[in-house]
């Protein structure tokens, strides 16, 4: 059996390994790119300099140019994300061209059972996807070492953002969910079109909703009540992801923006004037206006809330969303079996 689904899965199966190999090729190329591009500007000093507080005008430039570099190619790079899809319908082609042109009539009746009929073509396709899975999550990664280095320290990039985020563990995931909805849809149907728009309009929908609306509440969010002029503490600011932040009073009830007193102290600058020309303000200036907006926060009772999910729960929501999407997936081959078993005749 396993051998028959093999013959009958290869076609499927090197279409897929070509479509590997180009993006992998794609991240290969573009990741070489930016590996060079961070070291003619010098990232690395730039980054080390960063940490000492010594940030000069040229390295501020040079980081701001490789940023604008990888967004270049970040926004080809965000079609990987039908990766799992595309690879989650070729491993369920097979089953379902079989289903549609009635094919497995001859399985069925050569002493091959439903069970492992249909038993044998899952494990090989989930094996499959797991192993390609697990590569693509190397290469993927690898490609953004250079990104997510120069902008997790400078540019304040979440660990939660769909370029990371989607790159991990949850890889696998949406490939065995893209594999057992595409499977589910053509089993009931037995049309192979039917099954792929299918799958594509769902995968789709089931992606936007959990990442728009679900992961944001896998955990309660945490908040931070302090003073708007106060730096934010690290587990706030270091790949954290950044949700909302709001004035409010100091219980962390939210101030409207258009409040007098709230525009009044946001509103205060620290600036001097000769004539019709702006010049810098002196030291003592600043730390005077600084001392004043201060001083308008306490005597109004103005604090600034923010709102964020912490880089320690990274790990968490990745296998919170795993088990979501693997969860959908083991319904939907529960779904398969019964009408295999069931509601197909042969």
């Amino acid at each position: 059996m396993t051998w028959v689904t093999w013959r009958q899965s290869r076609t499927e199966i090197f279409i897929f390994a070509a479509a590997i190999a180009a993006v992998a090729l794609f991240l290969i190329w573009t990741g070489l790119d930016l590996r060079s591009q961070y070291d003619s500007l010098g990232i690395g000093s730039c980054l080390t300099s960063v940490g000492t507080g010594e940030t000069s005008e040229s390295c501020s430039q040079a980081l701001q140019s490789f940023n604008d570099h990888v967004n270049s190619v970040r926004n080809l790079a965000t079609w990987l994300v039908f990766f799992p899809l595309l690879a989650g319908v070729l491993m369920a082609a097979p089953v379902i061209i079989d289903l549609e042109q009635g094919t497995y009539r001859f399985a069925w009746t050569q002493g091959v059972t439903r069970h492992r009929w249909l038993a044998t073509k899952i494990a090989l396709g989930a094996a499959i996807l797991t192993a390609v899975s697990v590569a693509m999550m190397a290469v993927w990664q690898w490609w953004a070492k250079p990104f997510v280095t120069a902008n997790s320290d400078v540019f304040g990039t979440n660990r939660f953002e769909s370029i990371v985020f989607d790159s991990r563990l949850v890889l696998i995931s949406y490939a065995i969910f893209a594999f057992a909805l595409c499977l589910a849809v053509g089993t009931v149907f037995r049309r192979s079109i039917a099954a792929f728009g299918v799958s594509l309009v769902g995968f789709i929908a089931v992606r936007v909703l959990i990442e728009n609306r679900l992961r944001l509440h896998y955990l309660a969010p945490r908040k931070y009540i302090g003073s708007p002029i106060e730096t934010l503490p690290a587990s706030a600011t270091n790949n954290a992801w950044h949700i909302d932040s709001y004035p409010s009073d100091q219980y962390g009830h939210a101030l409207s923006w258009n409040n007098a007193a709230v525009q009044q102290c946001f509103g205060m600058k620290a600036t001097l004037a000769k004539g019709a020309s702006e010049v810098l303000p002196a030291p003592s200036d600043i730390d005077a206006a600084v001392a004043a907006q201060r001083q308008c926060f306490i005597d109004h009772n103005i604090y600034m809330t923010t709102v964020y999910q912490p880089a320690s729960r990274f790990w968490i929501f990745q296998g919170i969303e795993s088990a979501i999407f693997l969860g959908m997936a083991a319904i939907l081959l529960g779904i398969s079996f019964y009408w295999v078993m069931r509601r197909i005749a042969r």
